[in-house]
């Protein structure tokens, strides 16, 4: 998230969800991409996915357990009225919150619940992805297959780029923002990683058919380098009109706007949005303004004219972000939705689809269809 604070750092919101915590319009469509299947199959990982991104721990003194991802993946997975199923998880770093070089906890979680995951290797300063390749190898030696079967891809670093340039400056009191890496330096941590892991026996033995896409994910502004994004699989793109300043009325145009200023740079490395969402409430952002209604807007304006046809991984299924907002589509207490999650026409749009013969790849009925080159007919 491109504000002064960073995703991965994560907070308690109250001694509510601390306790339940510690016990358990008009723009251009979007392009889409492949379709659909159930996580549980052996072809999930064809895509698109849906899902939320997930921090690795409550405060900085309390990690996230397997009994959190648990019951967080699980929570996603029994979603009331969605279109698609949320069965993906995208994590910021691979190592346990509070370890050097222990996988994360969650990967027992997203086993047992067939949750996909899209890894994240988090760029630490003095130290880069030496532990976070370490904690993977680990998981790999421990997990096997299993774990294989469920890996999407691994980003490498979040936002580092963003948080190299005057404006994470500016936001930040005029202060250097930390973990900040240039494009050259994160390509450099791209290929360490990428020649790293494909060495491993573990990826000789269970990558055979399919190779592990090894990306970065970055701001929009920051994700807009036509040879970095040349040496991707895949460029993730945090998206969020809030940071823009856009009001809700504006807010498909400056997200799709957004999507289709990084896909021009990208080529035909794929664009996966790895982040997106809208606060139910804090302090207004100018003319954005966090609301309920708000939030529900967005997701019948953005969501559903995303979801199942770009992978998607939604902020966020909790609040546990301490910049201010409530970007958490769960009440904690209560544990269900605070708002209607469901889409409307979205039914009518795939039966459509069905009985044209062809799928629809991208927007809601009488939305043209996308000529991405990566997108397969």
């Amino acid at each position: 998230m491109a504000s002064t604070t960073l995703l991965s750092t994560i907070t308690a919101t109250s001694v509510i969800s601390s306790q339940l915590h510690s016990t358990s319009t008009s723009s251009s469509p979007l392009p889409a991409a492949t379709s659909s299947t159930p996580p549980s199959s052996p072809s999930a990982l064809t895509g698109p996915y849906a899902g939320f991104a997930y921090g690795a721990f409550w405060h900085e003194t309390q990690a996230k357990t397997y009994a959190d991802f648990l019951r967080q993946f699980t929570l996603a997975k029994n979603l009331p009225g969605v279109p698609v199923p949320f069965t993906s998880a995208r994590l910021f770093q691979t190592s346990q919150w509070g370890t050097a070089t222990e996988p994360s906890t969650a990967f027992q979680a997203a086993i047992e619940t067939k949750t996909t995951l899209l890894l994240g290797m988090w760029i630490a300063e003095g130290v880069g992805i030496n532990n976070e390749l370490i904690a993977l190898d680990t998981a790999f030696k421990k997990f096997g297959q299993q774990l294989a079967d469920l890996v999407i891809g691994i980003s490498v670093g979040n936002e580092d780029i963003y948080r190299s340039t005057s404006q994470c400056r500016e936001k930040n009191n005029d202060k250097p923002c930390s973990s900040s890496f240039t494009a050259e330096q994160v390509q450099a941590y791209v290929k360490q990683a990428r020649d790293t892991i494909t060495k491993k026996d573990w990826y000789k033995q269970y990558f055979t058919t399919r190779s592990l896409k090894i990306g970065h994910t970055d701001t929009v502004g920051s994700a807009m380098f036509d040879t970095f994004n040349a040496n991707l699989d895949f460029t993730g793109a945090t998206i969020y009109p809030v940071w823009n300043n856009d009001p809700i009325e504006n807010a498909w145009d400056s997200f799709s706007n957004s999507f289709h200023q990084v896909q021009s740079h990208a080529g035909n490395t794929p664009v996966w949005i790895t982040e997106t969402g809208w606060p139910s409430s804090g302090e207004a952002v100018k003319t954005a303004q966090a609301s309920l209604a708000n939030m529900r807007k967005y997701w019948v304006d953005v969501g559903c004219k995303t979801f199942g046809k770009n992978s998607i991984w939604w902020f966020e299924l909790e609040k546990n972000s301490y910049d201010g907002f409530d970007w958490g589509i769960i009440d904690i207490p209560s544990q269900k939705p605070k708002i209607d999650l469901s889409c409307p026409g979205f039914d009518d749009e795939k039966a459509a689809q069905v009985s044209s013969g062809r799928k629809r790849r991208n927007g809601f009925k009488g939305m043209p269809l996308s000529t991405n080159p990566w997108v397969p007919a």
